[in-house]
């Protein structure tokens, strides 16, 4: 898997989240304990991120993002993760 960039865990805000460009990746929301909630792949990192901050359909107080150089490398870093955190909101592995 090639991972371009990772950006460490930051505040799930408006802010934290501002810091995320519009790339193709993963990304873990946690909650305020460090437990991951949930892993999503994204075509953009900061749209997705964007998207969940304002629905705030998983509750998170911080996330975790991987810039990767492709959809398919993203898919299967997030089966991978999904497997290592086995988060809560995640029903079905990839």
């Amino acid at each position: 898997m090639a991972v371009v960039r990772r950006w460490n865990s930051r505040p799930f805000s408006q802010t934290g989240v501002s810091y995320v460009p519009d790339v193709v990746g993963v990304y873990a929301l946690l909650t305020s304990n460090g437990y991951v909630n949930y892993v999503g792949v994204a075509a953009s990192l900061g749209q997705a991120l964007s998207r969940h901050l304002t629905v705030g359909d998983v509750p998170a107080a911080n996330f975790i993002a991987w810039q990767t150089n492709s959809r398919v490398a993203a898919q299967a870093l997030a089966r991978q993760k999904i497997l290592e955190f086995e988060p809560y909101y995640n029903v079905q592995a990839f």
